[in-house]
This record gives C-alpha cells, sequence and structure tokens, in this order.
C-alpha cells in the first residue's frame, strides 16, 4: 500500500517543500514550489511562485514562503497534524519549535538577535493559529518520501531556469500558478535538464502530480433576509 505514515506515523498532511535560488537575468530570483499530500499519497494542493531574494539566505527565505502561502490560503484543513518535508535543517528545527516559544523568546536567536526573518514567522505563527495546526517538520524518510521530494527538487531547478523566459512561466499568472497541467508533450524525453527529468517542465507538472482538489465552496448561513 501507498503511504507517507512513515514519515509521520499521525500526521494528517503532509506538506514538502523546496525552492532553487540565484535564477533570472540578474541572479537574484529564486523559485520555491509545494506538494500537500495525504497519508496515501494523494496530491491536495500545490502551488509555485519566485521570490526577488538578493540575500545569501535566499532557500529559507523561499521556504518559509511556501509555507506562508499555502497555509494562509487554506489549503490546510482546520485541526491539520501538518508534517512538513525539506532539506533544509534549520528550518524543520524552527518549524518543530512551539510557536507558543516562539512568542515568548520574542522571535529571537539564542545570541539575542532577531530571528531572519521575524516578521514572516510571525504571520505564519498567526496562520497556524487560525487554523489550529499541530506542527512537525523534518527531512524525507522513506523511499516514497525521498522520491516525492527529488521530483519536487527537479520541478523548481527548471522553474528557476525559466524564471525570465515569459514563454515558458507568465508571470502575470500571479501566486500559486496551477500551470501546464497537460499542456504539451515534451519535444524529446531522452534529454533532461534534471537527471531523471524532461527538459520540459511542463510536461514534467502533468507527468509528476494530478491537478489539485479544489475544496468546496462553504455555505451561507440564512439571515432570513430576503
Amino acid at each position: 500500500m501507498i503511504s507517507l505514515v512513515e514519515e509521520h506515523p499521525t500526521a494528517t498532511h503532509f506538506m514538502f517543500i523546496a525552492a532553487s535560488g540565484e535564477g533570472g537575468d540578474d541572479g537574484n530570483k529564486s523559485a520555491f514550489a509545494w506538494w500537500l499530500m495525504s497519508p496515501k499519497a494523494e496530491t491536495l494542493a500545490s502551488g509555485n511562485n519566485t521570490l526577488t531574494s538578493s540575500v545569501a539566505d535566499w532557500s529559507n527565505a523561499a521556504l518559509l514562503q511556501a509555507v506562508l502561502e499555502a497555509v494562509s490560503q487554506g489549503h490546510v484543513p482546520e485541526g491539520a497534524r501538518l508534517h512538513v518535508i525539506s532539506d533544509q535543517k534549520s528550518l524543520t528545527d524552527l518549524l518543530r519549535k512551539d510557536r507558543a516559544i516562539r512568542r515568548a523568546e520574542g522571535y529571537l536567536k539564542t545570541s539575542g538577535e532577531p530571528l531572519a526573518y521575524a516578521e514572516k514567522w510571525r504571520e505564519l505563527d498567526i496562520a497556524f493559529d487560525d487554523f489550529n495546526l499541530h506542527l512537525s517538520a523534518g527531512r524525507a524518510k522513506s523511499g516514497l518520501g525521498k522520491d516525492i521530494f527529488l521530483k519536487l527538487k527537479g520541478l523548481v531547478a527548471i522553474l528557476k531556469n525559466n524564471i525570465d523566459n515569459d514563454d515558458d512561466w507568465t508571470s502575470s499568472l500571479g501566486p500559486s500558478k496551477e500551470i501546464g497541467i497537460n499542456q504539451r508533450e515534451p519535444k524529446d524525453p531522452a534529454t533532461s535538464a534534471v537527471p531523471g527529468f524532461p527538459a520540459d517542465w511542463r510536461w514534467l507538472i502533468s507527468n509528476s502530480i494530478p491537478p489539485p482538489v479544489k475544496p468546496a465552496p462553504k455555505k451561507r448561513k440564512a439571515t432570513g433576509r430576503k
């Protein structure tokens, strides 16, 4: 049976996040992407975007934005036990830390210096509170988890290489654009920009994950007015 339970036995949702930086004509842009999955590795939602990041720590900046985007847009249901999978230990260590402790510490490091992107962490903690989420995080452990994560890493590498290519990535589509689902087949599947993946990133997306399931609209309560 296909299962992500080995990653975390009590998690109800698994979020894979990855980023690739120093892209674009000026070398100051990062691409990030996230996949939200069920314990049975079913894709529930996905998103990707770019971040202008002339900072040295572009990877954590982009990954933090990926989690914030997915949670704040309501893709993770209220009360979920969310397990975030990333290869950035500094980020997963902070995600595992109780948000009440982060607040009590004033979003400061043990050295007394402000936590990097403290305002983003505040935003994220508010979103965690709003949806009453239970957080855990770490690197991929299982064979399935590692395979999914490597596919996502391959995707963001290809996206980063196309940041300033308007033909392949239209920036005006906005945040969390669902791009490339069944748009076209690769010209040459044997040609690979990332080992194991076709050079055509739109084919990669359409063959890696199914379209996300959109939540049903909430019903409005009757007010008695006509």
